[in-house]
């Protein structure tokens, strides 16, 4: 991996850390945070899969897995 292919913020600071979030989608419907007519963003969790592992080549190396309520995407589980 060379120097221009590492990730970099706006301080000269190498990104090695990576927050996936499952979904945008969440069953709890909190009047704080949820939208009336909201709408959820879906793809397929391979395409997840397949960005996460593009991502290592710019000097990811850390991923933490979150995001709305992952137990609405139990297809997740068979990709990672």
């Amino acid at each position: 991996m060379d120097s221009e292919s590492i990730l970099v913020d706006n301080n000269g600071r190498q990104i090695h850390k990576l927050r996936v979030q499952l979904t945008d989608a969440c069953n709890f419907r909190c009047f704080y945070c949820m939208p009336i007519e909201a709408k959820f963003s879906s793809f397929h969790p391979q395409k997840l899969l397949d960005i996460c592992s593009a991502l290592v080549d710019f000097g990811i190396d850390e991923m933490r897995i979150s995001g709305g309520e992952p137990t609405l995407r139990r297809d997740i589980y068979a990709h990672f």
